[in-house]
């Protein structure tokens, strides 16, 4: 009996003070609760609570954008369900408005968010006013939109915080992942981009006002650019990032001029120097010019394998003395988005160890 005491403690406290999304069986004229889920995402306006969604079926996020004042969107269960956005009625703005004066945080967590090439809003999530907060982390960023205007996420004013971790971007061929541009105020925005891996994107970062900006542990591919910075009062460190095949003329770290020059260190590239930078300051320890083989890449075609643009431990990306330069930070002692995988034979070799010790345990060795 006490086995089951813990689990029906959790299962209670989820049910209370939180909203159920079911896309195959709710309704939106429901009350949201587990018993009675709605079944798109159009409630959230103006709401403050922890919403779950099923991956019973795809979920239309709706017509109408919304401005939730205080939310956390995560996966009811293990898997991720995938939120498919259309046009909504404030294009300018897009589905996710967080600019009025109770709007405060977005939180999405372990979703699929689906941007279809007839999604033509200017923007999916708009961030508005110094203080408020988005949060995403283990998502996946699907855009086939081909509409030139706007981003995917937009911070329209200074002294807002965006962070952005354990993502993945596929897509946002024209687009710009994130566009910070601002107004007069003094207070810098903070942006902590981390271990998100960007592939066939234009932009990862396009920045054009007072940040305070930390990219590190990233993995590029098949991309314009990862960082673009246009102004020259910005505070951009780029580290531990790994990046290869730039395509349509990018450089991986962009410098708008002689003034606007972004940090690199401990930086791993495939590509050659004129294709990884355009005014940079250096910190003396990128590695360029790396071959497939140097760095290692175990997949590099498919976004759906566990694989995909992770290294294994013979990569020069595998090591990495970025955390002892920089203990502030709180780096990784790897290059890229995730721990390096050991080879095969190595593996194997580990787990004939861990076996042979638990026999002589068994044994009484």
């Amino acid at each position: 009996m006490r086995t089951w005491i813990p689990v029906l403690l959790i299962a209670a406290s989820m049910a209370h003070g939180a909203k159920y999304v079911d896309p195959l069986n709710g309704s939106d004229a429901s009350d949201g609760s587990m018993a009675s889920p709605w079944k798109s995402l159009q409630n959230i306006h103006q709401l403050v609570d922890t919403v779950y969604v099923s991956n019973s079926a795809v979920c239309h996020f709706g017509p109408l954008s919304r401005t939730p004042y205080d939310v956390t969107i995560q996966s009811w269960g293990d898997a991720m369900p995938s939120i498919v956005f259309s046009n909504t009625d404030a294009s300018a703005r897009g589905p996710f408005r967080i600019e009025d004066a109770n709007s405060w945080r977005l939180v999405l967590r372990n979703l699929r968010l689906v941007c279809p090439i007839e999604f033509t809003d200017d923007r999916l999530i708009y961030l508005r006013n110094a203080g408020r907060t988005v949060d995403i982390e283990n998502c996946v960023f699907d855009i086939a939109v081909t509409n030139t205007n706007g981003e995917t996420i937009t911070l329209r004013t200074r002294g807002v915080y965006l962070r952005l971790h354990d993502n993945l971007v596929i897509g946002s061929p024209i687009r710009p992942l994130v566009n910070a541009f601002g107004d007069t105020t003094d207070t810098a925005s903070t942006i902590d981009f981390r271990y998100n891996r960007l592939y066939h994107c234009r932009t990862g970062l396009s920045l054009s006002h007072l940040c305070n900006v930390v990219v590190a542990n990233n993995t590029a591919f098949a991309s314009d650019y990862l960082v673009r910075v246009y102004v020259g009062d910005l505070a951009v460190s780029n580290i531990n990032n790994i990046v290869d095949n730039v395509t349509g003329g990018g450089r991986w770290f962009y410098g708008n001029a002689v003034d606007t020059r972004p940090f690199c260190d401990y930086n791993f590239s495939g590509d050659s120097a004129g294709s990884t930078y355009v005014n940079p300051v250096q910190g003396g320890n990128d590695q360029i010019g790396l071959t497939p083989a140097q760095l290692a890449f175990l997949e590099t075609n498919d976004p759906l394998n566990e694989l995909f643009l992770k290294i294994d431990n013979t990569s020069v990306a595998a090591m990495s003395d970025a955390a002892g330069a920089y203990p502030d930070l709180g780096l990784a002692a790897f290059a890229g988005w995730a721990a390096p995988v050991p080879e095969p034979a190595a593996l194997a070799l580990a787990c004939a160890g861990i076996a042979v010790g638990f026999i002589r345990r068994r044994g009484g060795y």
